[in-house]
């Protein structure tokens, strides 16, 4: 698990429990203190925080095959291990990531304010 922990203040007792979690569990990084983001909803800052935490993944030693975006709102209702297994029943590298374009004909007031 690569975990960036929003730089907000209100965050630093969890930043820090996390950290101390971190160095008795193995495969569990943290974004370090000096790249956190202080997070804005619906901002670029959201983009960076997990960009920072896919970097924080490849600069470690455990080897993964998949990327998983959670944020404290849409944590998994399910174990790693049923995850795994999910993922184990499509072909290695497929994307679990659909997109739909909508609106197809946005009127102008749809992106102007």
């Amino acid at each position: 698990f690569s975990i960036h922990v929003d730089k907000k203040e209100a965050s630093e007792e969890t930043f820090r429990a996390l950290e101390a979690y971190a160095q008795i569990k193995e495969g569990v990084v943290l974004v370090p203190d000096s790249e956190r983001v202080s997070m804005a909803w619906g901002g670029f800052s959201i983009v960076q925080g997990t960009l920072n935490a896919i970097s924080t993944a490849f600069s470690t030693k455990f080897p993964f095959h998949y990327a998983i975006t959670l944020s404290g709102q849409t944590y998994p209702l399910t174990s790693v291990e049923k995850l795994r297994e999910g993922i184990a029943k499509h072909p290695y590298g497929s994307n679990f990531v659909s997109c739909t374009k909508e609106p197809t004909s946005p009127s102008f007031h749809s992106w102007h304010y």
